[in-house]
């Protein structure tokens, strides 16, 4: 089981987006959110709410909290959030699930396996949950719903998908 750290909400907005939540949370993906994220999914409550059960929740000692603030004056680029993110999927040696480029870069340079919205996508592909049309399709929508992904980003993604 591949375990996953899910970025603030933005991939799962995405994911709610292309209604694809439900197949998610209930896919073979071990998935983490750190107590800070989880805050923040609270707040937001109605579409998380029935799927938050099946997310663990990583929650930071105090020491950890301290890392966190030094690792954040470090790395002024990132948000705090973002830092504990970046925290869990390096501690428990877990794919970086974010929307969000800038950490993504970041993850890498630290040695952290970072991905994409279509990463999920292949991968729920690959664990047989969807079906090649179907990832297709999503990734399509995906461009339609977010004005910031490159274009030829996705229709690569879709022809080394038709290929497979």
């Amino acid at each position: 089981m591949t375990g996953v750290v899910v970025n603030d909400t933005s991939v799962l907005i995405d994911l709610i987006k292309l209604g694809l939540l439900e197949v998610f949370a209930h896919s073979k993906f071990e998935l983490w959110i750190p107590d800070f994220v989880h805050n923040e999914i609270i707040d937001q409550k109605d579409e998380f709410e029935k799927y938050i059960k099946y997310f663990h929740i990583y929650e930071f000692t105090s020491e950890e909290v301290i890392e966190l603030y030094v690792k954040h004056a470090n790395n002024p680029e990132l948000s705090l959030v973002d830092i504990s993110v970046l925290h869990v999927a390096e501690k428990k040696e877990m794919v970086l699930c974010t929307s969000d480029n800038a950490l993504r870069k970041k993850a890498q340079y630290f040695g952290v396996d970072a991905h994409g919205l279509l990463w999920i996508l292949e991968e729920l592909l690959k664990q047989g949950v969807l079906k090649k049309k179907e990832v297709v399709k999503q990734a399509k929508r995906y461009l339609k719903l977010n004005s910031w992904i490159s274009g030829d980003m996705v229709m690569e993604f879709v022809k080394r998908i038709e290929d497979y």
